[in-house]
């Protein structure tokens, strides 16, 4: 899973509101990977870890290596948004 922050750039190639601007995008996932079978998709945008927002990278990579077991994820997808959950061990 690699995630990148909600740049000009990110937003135009996933096609994201303009206005969006706190999280992460999904930049690329291993099929294969605990995130991808969680149900995380190329281009979703990670809004919150734990139902707190997250700010950027950094703040997203803070929350997943400090948690024990799973990762409550709340994640822009199409115009709505989705809680999937992510498996950290």
């Amino acid at each position: 899973l690699t995630v990148g922050p909600l740049d000009d750039d990110n937003r135009r190639q996933f096609k994201l509101p303009p206005g969006m601007r706190n999280g992460v995008i999904v930049e690329n996932i291993d099929d294969d990977s605990r995130a991808a079978r969680s149900g995380l998709q190329l281009g979703d945008v990670i809004l919150e870890v734990g139902r707190k927002p997250i700010a950027g990278v950094a703040d997203f990579e803070k929350r997943y290596s400090e948690a024990r077991n799973r990762l409550l994820l709340l994640v822009y997808r199409g115009g709505g948004t989705l809680f999937l959950v992510l498996p950290n061990k």
